[in-house]
Formats: structure tokens, C-alpha cells, sequence
């Protein structure tokens, strides 16, 4: 055994375990943990063998007279796993069928149920037992440990058949994907849908994922390179990430097989995705002060290989709804910042998103996981904000102008004063040529005007009638210079100019671009200016199907190269599988009544028509609907009325059932999700009136111990999440106005308004966890 201080960590089910223990047993629960913390080896622990367990590794300890924590002690490296908590009984039957050891294919430390070798054992009764011939062995008895499912699958889904692809699995393949030797007959001998489901449990929680990714469709060949990503070890270990994981070797009197030491498996990604490695009574502390918020702890594998990997340059990282890019983000931030403080560099971070909402939000976050001193070397603002402060910073007063009147008056000014009347009463198309064609190319001369492309803007336009547009672009630039004012991407040119002659200076080593797809092509160039290239100098996070603000870009025209730096992730950590499946469909369309074929998209009733594409933010299509959730529920409700009345009690019956099935102070868990303002005020109003507390989500962080139903607009809902959503109002000439669809200069700009509201609508599904009802008018 080695001398040294014991290594403790913490596994996700004593986490979950101990947050469904009352208040009181909580307490007990600290209060044994502060003393196992301290010396895990002390007379007052209790530590006794359990003689009924399978792993003489497994050990029990006293909290009170009923309760009892599951311990697993490997002497020989002196680590202490905190496994599970729970009544006496219930404790003792959970421990005698688990097992731990050290997957050295993978490097997970793994925690599942044992078997004989080669057997087929009993599944844990689920809803899928029922689908079962009959003929498994009847191993087991009832599993106390089992996490309830939210939906039980029907007959039919459970006795679907599985893929070609997963029966093609070999032992080889399993043994990439960790799954124990003992296990890998019993996966290869699963059929349905239903057979698998009733494994899942009972396997280590690291191997799941991939088995999952290939039922769902994906290729062998794609979750094996996935499996491949997870491989690797963290220089930095503990909540805080600020230990260097050499302090947890064996030691020279070590030198342990790569089978037994597991100080250095802890210190593994496929580890760290279900362990953490407490160091001191203040991690203890944190971790138990929120023990669900499992985010600011554990990483999948392949999410900490984007997290703490040393990039040669700029990286781009793309993901669905709920894959977790922006944790990634933020978790890549604090990395970041911890090794400027370890340099003791003047340098910083920032972290910038497109709206002050999300930046809230982030900055909210960003505390829960960082370090004082890291935070103080991350900035997070959303870009408007630091194109702001460098314009003060300059001595510039020009006034940044957003409002769609201010800018339409201008553009009216700017014809008049051009003597350009042909484009009098088409404001609307001036604006989106400065914007998309104009600005989005950083074209300066008439010349470069001239040479331009205008793909994709639907209306030809000849040389001439691009020469008179362009004295009004000149006329539209002297009217805003004389009243003081600048659109944003004027002033990011100006920003950019101002970085590049080094009239600005910027204290920025390393940039984090959240909700990347909304960023501009003068954005993405001022960021450029912004930061050296370097190794990690610009992490990008986005998914286009998101696209709720911004225009579409190409990194590679912005001077940002991503060449042989990107990644996709897959694995759905927020919404079940049906939510996301659903909310998916809302792409199989592309007419302009966006609200109807949402509401028969949701239903699964739509005819298949030309889906919307995507790019991948650097000028390529890229494919959408490859993600895969690991929960299952509910398929989504949705319902359209004849009258807002209707609608509304509705969603009122709605709520009052979501109440029932759990408990009054649910309404806090339940967020209703609307296009505007003023729809939100109006909801509030009416909740208000009926006995509801409500709470409306404004530009402040959401205070999560406030009381009451959220109400939010569907851009202020962005990078939220909450178990029960309604997307209410979805009405056509709501989504989009009918005014803005009048509006819409050409056909091209009528498909991507739509594209930008079928994007809304998936947003809004996508932030619900657990349950979504999305209702309308007809």
C-alpha cells in the first residue's frame, strides 16, 4: 500500500442519490462527508465489508441508524469512490450487484452491474421488460437504483428491431466503446430497441452514449472516431481544475499495472465524465451545495478533449441544440485563464456572445465554475458592448443606432440628398444591400462594388443601377457622420481599421465566440484584429439551425482559417429524444406559412417537401439531424384553436397538470415561451388574474430560487433550459409578422425570414427538458 494522503472522488449517482434524501438526511449525509473528508480512515466512518457484495472493493459506511454510504476503497492506490447513499436496505441490495475496476482500453475508472461471464442476465424490470420472450435468465430481482423513466415506449417501439449497423458490432468494437469483456456477449446476442433499453442501466455509464449513437443510425466508423476523441488524460485535476494531476500518481514505490492504478485512471477524460477528485472541504462543499447542477463537474470524454486540447490555431466547434457547445465555451475559458494566471501573463479572455442576455447569462455561469483569479482574466461582453467601450475609449461620441426607424429615416435622408429617387420607398432593399452585400464583403470602392458577387440576394442588378446605389451608400455615410451616429457595422469597420494601424490596442490572447452563427462577416473581421494568430487564439461554438440574428458567413473570408480544426457534437445532454426529433422536423419545410407547418411538423403530419439547409459557418452545407439524445419522454403536444380564449385555458389545464404530478413549487420549472413583448406581458397579465405567481425573464440573469412561471420571448430564452415548456402563440402573421413578410424585398429574402422563425421555433422546443406543448391559432 502507498503511503500516501488518500485520494477521495465523487460519482455522479452518490450525487444524484443523496439529492433525493430529505432535508434531514442531507444534513447527516454533510456532516459524515466532512468527517470522511478529513481522514477517511478514521474508527468514526464505520467502514465495514459488505459479505454479500461482488467486489471486495466495496465497502459500507454509517451516516445514522438508516442510512448508509456506498464506499469503493483500493488500497493499493490509496482511493476512496463515493458510490452511492441510501436507506440501510436499499444501500446494501444496490452494492451487491456492482462492481468498479479500471477499463484499460478506455482508461475509465466504470461502475456497473456484474454477470457471470458469457451469460444473458435478467434486465431490470423498465418499461421495455414486458417486450421481452421470455427466455432470460432470471438473474436478478427487482432494482431499487433504477432511475424511473419519464415514458414508457410502446409495444411497437420497443420490439423494433435494431440497425444492421448495431448487429454488425463486434467484440473488438465494444472493447473501443469500454464495455466490460463480461458484458460484450450479452450486447451482441440484443435485437430490439426495447432489449437494449433494458441494458442501459446496468452498464458503465461511459460506454452508453456510443451504443446508443449506433442504434440510433449513426455508422460504426463515426462513433468509433467519437470513442477516439474521448482518449486522453488532464494535466490540471479537482473542482477547480488547479491540481496538477501528478499529484495523484502511485508514487515511486508505485509503479502500479495500468489495471490498478487508479489515481492516474481518475486523472482519464472517460473518468472525469462520471468521477470528480475532491480536494479539500471546500470543494466538498461546493459540489454538495449544488448537486444537480452536474454541468460545472462533469464533461463528457469527447467535450473535455475540446475543453483542454492545445489547438495550433483557430477552432470551430458545431453541435445541435443541447450538445453542450456553450458549456464546452465556458469551460474552455476557465481553462484558458488558468493557464494565464500558472503564466502569470498580463493577458486575457473574452468571452463574447451576440446578445447582453446571453452574456448575462454566461458571466452568471462563469462563476459558478472559475476561481477568482480567473475570473479576473476573462472578460464577457456581448460584441456590441466592446465595439462600444473602444469608440469611448477613442473619444468618439457617435451614438450606435439599431432602431429600424432611425435607420429607415437615414436611408430616406441619403436618397434625397443623392438625388437618387429610383430608390425612393425601397429602404428596405437599400439597407440589406449595405448589410449583406456591402458591408458582409468589406467592399470599401465603387470598383470592388463593381467585381462583387451577389449571390444569393435574388435580384439582378446591372452596372448602372449599381453605380446609383452606390451614391447613396456615400450620402447614407455623410448623413450619419453629421448627426453622430453609426449602424454597428460601421462601427466595426472602424474598430477593425482602428486595431489593425494600432490606434487600438487589445490585452486579448485567446477570443470565445459563443452562438457563433449570429456573428457578421465585419464581426468575425474585427475579431480577427482583435487577436494575433496563435495557438487558441479563436474558439468559435455555433450551430446554424440556430440562426435567430445574425447573416450567414464564411470564417475563411474573414481571415479566420479552421482548416483541419473542427468538430461536430453529437450527443444530445438537455432535451429527450422525442423533443428533439420534433423539434428537427420543423426543417422538413419550407413554405412561408411557418406557423401551420410547424404545428403539422410537431404532429409528424407533414408531407415530405425540400428541407432547409445548413452551412457549417465556413461556406459548406452541413449535415443537421445527426444528433442523439440519451433520455426518453413524451412526444411534444401541440394544439390549435379557434380563439385566444381557448388557447389560453388551455395552457392553463396544461400547467395545472404539470402542477399535480409534481408539486406546487413547480411552476419555477415551467417556462412559457412566446415571440414578443408584448405577447409576454399579455400572458403574464392573464396568469396573474388566475392565480399564477409569474416571473419575466428580462435582460437581468434568471434568479433561479424566485418563484413563479417564466415568461420570456423566444430570443431571450436562448441558452436556457427548463423541464416543462409552451411555445405559445405560434399564429401565422405572428410567426413572422405578416408585416415583415410584406416587407421582404425578393423571394430570397422571404425564404430566409422564414428559415429565421422556423429557427426561433426550435429553439424554443429545444430548451425544454422534459416536456413541450406548443399551441396556436388556426
Amino acid at each position: 500500500m502507498i503511503d500516501d494522503k488518500p485520494t477521495i472522488a465523487i460519482a455522479k449517482p452518490f450525487l444524484k442519490a443523496m439529492s433525493e434524501l430529505s432535508k434531514t438526511n442531507q444534513n447527516q449525509v454533510r456532516a459524515f462527508l466532512d468527517k470522511f473528508e478529513k481522514d477517511p480512515n478514521s474508527g468514526s466512518i464505520h467502514k465495514e465489508t459488505l459479505h454479500n457484495a461482488k467486489d471486495s472493493k466495496l465497502f459500507s459506511a454509517r451516516v445514522n441508524s438508516g442510512y448508509r454510504v456506498i464506499l469503493g476503497h483500493d488500497d493499493k492506490s490509496n482511493v476512496y469512490l463515493l458510490l452511492y447513499v441510501g436507506q440501510h436496505d436499499d444501500a446494501y441490495a444496490w452494492a451487491s450487484r456492482k462492481r468498479i475496476d479500471i477499463n484499460t482500453a478506455t482508461n475509465a475508472v466504470q461502475l456497473y452491474d456484474v454477470v457471470e461471464e458469457g451469460a444473458v442476465a435478467q434486465p431490470a424490470p423498465t418499461p421495455y421488460a414486458s417486450q421481452y420472450d421470455g427466455q432470460m435468465a432470471n438473474t436478478y430481482g427487482q432494482r431499487s437504483d433504477m432511475v424511473e423513466p419519464m415514458v414508457s415506449w410502446d409495444k411497437q417501439e420497443a420490439g423494433k428491431p435494431l440497425p444492421e449497423e448495431f448487429l454488425k458490432l463486434t467484440r473488438q468494437e465494444l472493447t473501443a466503446f469500454g464495455v466490460p469483456y463480461i458484458w460484450q456477449e450479452i450486447i451482441l446476442q440484443l435485437r430490439t430497441y426495447g432489449q437494449l433499453q433494458d441494458r442501459i442501466e446496468q452498464l458503465p455509464d461511459d460506454c452508453v452514449p456510443y451504443l446508443e449513437l449506433i442504434a440510433d443510425g449513426s455508422s460504426i466508423q463515426d462513433v468509433l472516431d467519437l470513442a477516439a476523441d474521448a482518449n486522453g488524460y488532464s494535466e490540471y485535476v479537482g473542482l477547480d481544475k488547479t491540481t496538477k494531476s501528478t499529484t495523484f500518481d502511485a508514487g515511486d514505490m508505485g509503479h502500479l499495472p495500468a489495471d490498478e492504478d487508479y489515481r492516474k485512471a481518475l486523472t482519464s477524460y472517460a473518468s472525469q465524465e462520471n468521477f470528480v477528485i475532491v480536494e479539500g472541504e471546500d470543494d466538498l462543499r461546493r459540489i454538495l451545495d449544488a448537486p444537480l447542477e452536474q454541468w460545472r463537474v462533469f464533461l463528457h470524454p469527447s467535450q473535455r478533449r475540446y475543453v483542454e486540447r492545445n489547438f495550433k490555431g483557430s477552432y470551430r466547434l458545431t453541435g445541435g441544440a443541447g450538445t453542450g457547445k456553450t458549456i464546452v465555451a465556458m469551460h474552455r475559458a476557465k481553462y484558458l485563464a488558468a493557464r494565464l494566471v500558472q503564466q502569470h501573463s498580463a493577458h486575457k479572455v473574452l468571452f463574447t456572445t451576440y446578445s447582453r442576455n446571453l452574456a448575462t447569462d454566461i458571466k452568471a455561469n462563469l462563476q459558478l465554475i472559475c476561481t477568482q483569479e480567473e475570473l479576473k482574466r476573462i472578460d464577457v461582453l456581448n460584441l456590441d458592448r466592446y465595439v462600444a467601450n473602444c469608440l469611448h475609449r477613442r473619444g468618439f461620441d457617435y451614438r450606435l443606432t439599431y432602431g429600424d426607424a432611425e435607420l429607415e429615416n437615414a436611408w430616406e435622408a441619403a436618397i434625397a440628398e443623392s438625388g437618387q429617387t429610383e430608390w425612393k420607398g425601397k429602404e428596405a432593399f437599400l439597407r440589406d444591400e449595405w448589410e449583406e452585400v456591402i458591408k458582409d464583403k468589406g467592399i470599401r470602392t465603387l470598383t470592388e462594388y463593381f467585381q462583387s458577387s451577389r449571390r444569393g440576394r435574388g435580384l439582378r442588378m446591372s452596372r448602372a443601377q449599381k453605380a446609383s446605389l452606390w451614391k447613396v451608400t456615400e450620402a447614407y455615410h455623410r448623413y450619419m457622420s453629421e448627426h453622430k451616429q453609426w449602424d454597428i457595422y460601421q462601427a466595426m469597420n472602424m474598430v477593425e481599421d482602428a486595431l489593425r494601424n494600432s490606434r487600438l490596442t487589445s490585452s486579448y490572447a485567446h477570443i470565445i465566440v459563443d452562438e457563433g452563427q449570429d456573428f457578421s462577416a465585419p464581426a468575425y473581421r474585427m475579431l480577427r484584429a482583435m487577436v494575433p494568430e496563435s495557438a487558441n487564439d479563436l474558439f468559435i461554438v455555433g450551430d446554424a439551425q440556430q440562426r435567430i440574428y445574425g447573416k450567414t458567413v464564411t470564417l475563411s473570408q474573414c481571415g479566420i482559417s479552421i482548416q483541419g480544426r473542427s468538430r461536430r457534437l453529437r450527443i444530445n445532454y438537455r432535451t429527450t429524444e422525442q423533443i428533439r426529433d420534433a423539434a428537427e422536423r420543423v426543417f422538413d419545410t419550407s413554405g412561408t406559412d411557418v406557423a401551420d407547418e410547424a404545428f403539422k411538423a410537431v404532429l409528424n403530419q407533414i408531407q415530405q417537401g425540400e428541407p432547409e439547409r445548413f452551412d457549417d459557418l465556413n461556406g459548406e452545407e452541413v449535415e443537421t439531424n445527426d444528433s442523439h439524445s440519451l433520455m426518453q419522454g413524451p412526444a411534444p403536444a401541440a394544439q390549435q384553436f379557434s380563439n385566444t380564449q381557448e388557447e389560453r385555458m388551455a395552457v392553463t389545464d396544461w400547467i395545472d397538470e404539470q402542477i399535480q404530478q409534481h408539486d406546487p413549487d413547480y411552476e419555477r420549472n415551467i417556462c412559457l415561451v412566446t415571440p414578443t413583448n408584448p405577447l409576454c406581458k399579455a400572458w403574464a397579465e392573464y396568469l396573474d388574474q388566475h392565480g399564477y405567481m409569474t416571473y419575466m425573464l428580462d435582460k437581468e440573469a434568471e434568479d433561479i430560487d424566485k418563484p413563479g412561471i417564466r415568461i420570456a420571448t423566444m430570443h431571450r430564452v436562448k441558452g436556457l433550459e427548463f423541464d416543462t415548456v409552451i411555445v405559445a402563440d405560434i399564429n401565422s402573421g405572428t410567426v413572422p409578422p405578416r408585416w415583415l413578410l410584406d416587407e421582404a424585398t425578393d423571394v430570397v429574402s422571404k425564404r430566409e425570414l422564414c428559415k429565421q422563425y422556423r429557427s426561433l421555433i426550435y429553439v424554443a422546443l429545444t430548451r425544454a427538458r422534459r416536456q413541450a406543448f406548443m399551441v396556436g391559432l388556426k
